[in-house]
Parts: C-alpha cells; sequence; structure tokens
C-alpha cells in the first residue's frame, strides 16, 4: 500500500454531495481516534459529531450513511464478501466501532438520490444478509434498518 495516513472514501453512484463534504470527512476522521466517518443520517443530526464505539447504547437512526462514508486506511478495516446486498455497509462501521469509533460528522451535507432503490427486488438476499448480520453482531441486531 502506501506510508502513512490514507483514507477511502465509500460513494454511491445515487450520491449528490457538497463541494466540501469530502474534506469534512477527512477532517472529522483524522480529528478522532475514529476508524469511520459518515454524515449524520436525514433526519437525526445533532449539534456536533459523535463518536460510536463498541460501548455507546444503541440509539436508533443513529447509524452510518451507507451511501457515503470514509475509512481510515490504516485501521485495516476488510469489506465481508459474505453479505450479498445488504448490510456490508453495518458490518463496516461495526468492526470500526471495536477499531476507534464510528464518527458522526455534522455539516457534511449529502443527499441519497435512490435510498433503497432495489429493495424490493432483492428482498430474499436483504433477509439473508439481515440474518448473517444479526449473527456476526448480536449486540447490534436490534438496529432498525
Amino acid at each position: 500500500m502506501c506510508c502513512g495516513a490514507w483514507n477511502t472514501l465509500i460513494c454511491s453512484d445515487d450520491v449528490t454531495a457538497a463541494p466540501d463534504a469530502v474534506a469534512v470527512l477527512a477532517a472529522a476522521l483524522r480529528d478522532s481516534p475514529a476508524a469511520m466517518a459518515s454524515p449524520y443520517r436525514p433526519g437525526h443530526g445533532r449539534p456536533g459529531n459523535l463518536l460510536m464505539t463498541e460501548g455507546n447504547v444503541y440509539d436508533p437512526g443513529m447509524w452510518l450513511c451507507g451511501w457515503f462514508f470514509m475509512l481510515r486506511g490504516e485501521a485495516g478495516l476488510h469489506a465481508d464478501t459474505g453479505f450479498r446486498w445488504w448490510f456490508g455497509d453495518n458490518d463496516l462501521e461495526w468492526q470500526a466501532r471495536y477499531a476507534g469509533g464510528c464518527v458522526l460528522v455534522a455539516g457534511c451535507d449529502v443527499v441519497n438520490r435512490l435510498p433503497g432503490g432495489h429493495d424490493t427486488m432483492m428482498a430474499d438476499e436483504i433477509e439473508l444478509d439481515g440474518e448473517y448480520f444479526a449473527s456476526k453482531w448480536p449486540q447490534a441486531a436490534r438496529q432498525p434498518r
């Protein structure tokens, strides 16, 4: 790979982001111990950033935007290929919670233009992925989706 600090941006093809969104995520990531940074989900924002770790009590609606997030490269997080369609982003969030945290970032404006766009076509895969996620992360299984 490369030396020193590096970030990996995950961005869906149906996202519109503010011009400074990448810089805002990168700054929040590097200004915290977090292994991941994500904007707040629409309708769930708070003033200031929020660091979520494995010890946090889960607050419904307070999880990453799976369509736009950044990973701290040197944290060594990897996508689990056991997920077929859904929950891979949530899996990375929980990996990050144990590797320094996931910081939800205020002032990082993004819009998902096709939220859940293929949910009905992929219902069986989503159900299987939900079961796999719940077995891997039972402490997060109460997470609404």
